[in-house]
């Protein structure tokens, strides 16, 4: 049980430590279920090669098999991964083959499945189909947290090839009904999270029944290696990087519960992720997240949001008009209104910016960056340049809250800017 990360008494978070299997991850369950269902069936001989594609864990827990039972083992693998797995396999006598590191797991399966077409002398197991990959899960995973658990409000596993979502999520609902909520983390697309896929890349493993899954959740790469140092640092479990991505959105449900037991799955351990520097390696911050008094609901709730993950390092900057300058899509709070939703305290500062200086930025939004923004975006851009330059390092984010499309009869990509900016305040509002 995890009391450190869990964000309320009442909802008790549980990690699955799938990390304490012989070769220290989730897939040796899978890969003993899908030798010895082949060699049950008959599908695979004596002494044949078997060839299957991985990122890494799946294809040392099949060395293992392998070299225990006797069959020679080829792995594709992306070569990108970490020198730490090439190692492994290579200790456990496998043969390995890289596909291209930029095409993940999906360029891997492409390169093995027509590696096997071309040569029916491998036996591949093809853990993305195979249905002893669930079953390992239904069988053994499942009934596990079930013997420690009577009741589960809800199950978070990564999405990659879908097994323990795909068995332990069935097992679940079976067992305890459709009260537990079956959860997907899945990295966002072009965020590549070791041992996850994103289901947008085009690649559904076709064991995946999405039908059984209450919700997908997106996590980002950065999110994925914060918690996966805040397993370690608040409760000793040093896990790799996948498992801190379902950490990341299984602390988030158990914050949207008012109680009950939320379990999720520590897929693998950290020994295969220390040269990538996840442990060691900054993590990119936040230094000063900029956008413009309007509603006030995007300062707000991003600003919550980044102060929640990174502390109270990141400074909330809110970028309001003078009062009497107009700027379309921003309010002076001097006006004498401030929308319910706004909390003054979640500001570090307010800076005002001038009608002039927001036409001024818009202009060089599109000139300098080729960003065709709205005038408010051009207020916003202004101040989060003079916070830039009020710093020695670190990111400092803004928003472009809209394109220009809707201003061009403004005349503010056209005309003499003191022209524009003397303009009768019906123009903005």
């Amino acid at each position: 049980e995890l009391r450190r990360l869990s964000p309320k008494p009442s909802v008790r978070l549980w990690a699955k430590l799938e990390s304490h299997n012989p070769t220290g991850s989730v897939k040796d369950r899978v890969a003993r279920a899908m030798v010895e269902d082949a060699e049950e069936r008959g599908t695979i001989s004596p002494g044949q090669t078997i060839l299957e594609p991985t990122s890494g864990n799946t294809g040392i827990s099949l060395a293992m098999i392998c070299r225990r039972r006797g069959y020679p083992l080829k792995v594709v693998m992306p070569e990108n991964v970490t020198p730490e797995r090439t190692r492994l396999l290579e200790m456990y006598g496998a043969e390995i083959v890289y596909s291209e590191g930029a095409k993940g797991s999906n360029g891997a399966v492409e390169m093995a499945l027509e590696m096997a077409e071309r040569d029916a002398r491998y036996y591949m197991p093809y853990q993305y189909g195979n249905q002893a990959n669930p079953l390992a899960h239904y069988h053994g995973t499942g009934p596990e947290i079930l013997e420690e658990l009577d009741e589960v409000a809800a199950f978070v596993a990564g999405l990659g090839t879908g097994g323990t979502l795909m068995g332990v999520g069935r097992r679940l609902k079976e067992e305890l009904g459709d009260s537990v909520k079956v959860v997907a983390a899945e990295p966002m697309q072009g965020e590549p999270v070791q041992g996850l896929r994103s289901l947008d890349d085009g690649f559904i493993p076709p064991i995946i029944d999405l039908s059984l899954l209450d919700r997908k959740i997106f996590v980002t790469n950065r999110d994925a290696i914060v918690w996966t140092r805040k397993l370690l640092e608040e409760e000793g479990i040093f896990a790799g990087v996948s498992s801190g991505a379902i950490a990341a959105i299984a602390v988030r449900i158990a914050g949207e519960l008012d109680e009950g037991n939320v379990v999720f799955v520590v897929a693998d351990d950290g020994w295969k992720y220390l040269s990538s520097g996840i442990y060691t390696k900054p993590v990119d911050e936040v230094a000063a997240f900029v956008a413009g008094l309007g509603t006030g609901g995007t300062l707000m709730g991003v600003g919550r949001r980044l102060k929640e993950e990174l502390g109270d390092s990141v400074k909330v900057v809110a970028a309001e008009p003078m009062q009497g300058e107009p700027v379309q899509g921003l309010r002076s709070l001097d006006d004498g209104f401030i929308p319910p939703i706004i909390d003054l305290s979640l500001l570090d500062r307010k800076i005002f910016v001038t009608n002039r200086d927001a036409i001024v930025w818009t202009r060089k939004l599109l000139e300098e960056e080729g960003i065709f923004a709205g005038v408010s975006s051009g207020a916003i851009a202004a101040i989060a340049v003079r916070i830039a330059g009020e710093l020695d390092e670190g990111n400092v984010v803004f928003v472009v809250a809209d394109d220009g499309w809707k201003y061009l009869s403004s005349g503010i990509y056209t005309k003499p800017v003191d022209e524009v900016a003397d303009l009768d305040s019906t123009v903005w509002w």
